[in-house]
């Protein structure tokens, strides 16, 4: 369960950044404009996906700040399909209500993901998303 939740948080903050570049009532279509957008400009390569979505992203919202310097946050959000989402495919998409539901699945992230990037990644990506959910 915890898998796809970290899926859905992905597809969430993706979508987010494509919303951002191009608002657009259909927010479901929203993270794979942001995956086709990073394949068109600048193809598959992971780090010159990063590199320009950095770019693109340069005048966000502060909210962005920490999880745009983040290495390995960057790279699960601008993979074209990550290993997460993969794996979150085979089932639904709903990560969080609350955000202690969110600490609870950052607490997991140790026994979820063995990569270390992905870890890293993922807690860079929920410590983002929880500022929704206010103090």
């Amino acid at each position: 369960m915890r898998l796809i939740q970290l899926r859905a948080a992905l597809d969430v903050i993706q979508a987010d950044f494509e919303d951002y570049l191009l608002p657009n009532p259909k927010r479901k279509t929203a993270s794979q404009r942001w995956r086709d957008r990073l394949s068109t400009d600048v193809g598959q390569q992971d780090q010159s996906r990063i590199d320009h979505a950095r770019t693109l992203m340069a005048k966000s919202p502060s909210t962005y700040k920490d999880v745009l310097k983040s290495d390995a946050a960057m790279l699960l959000i601008c993979q074209h399909t990550s290993s997460i989402r993969k794996t979150g495919d085979r089932s639904a998409h709903s990560y969080a209500d609350t955000r202690d539901q969110l600490a609870k699945i950052q607490g997991e992230l140790g026994t979820l993901l063995s990569d270390p990037v992905e870890r890293k990644g993922m807690s860079d990506i929920l410590d983002c998303l929880s500022q929704r959910f206010g103090s």
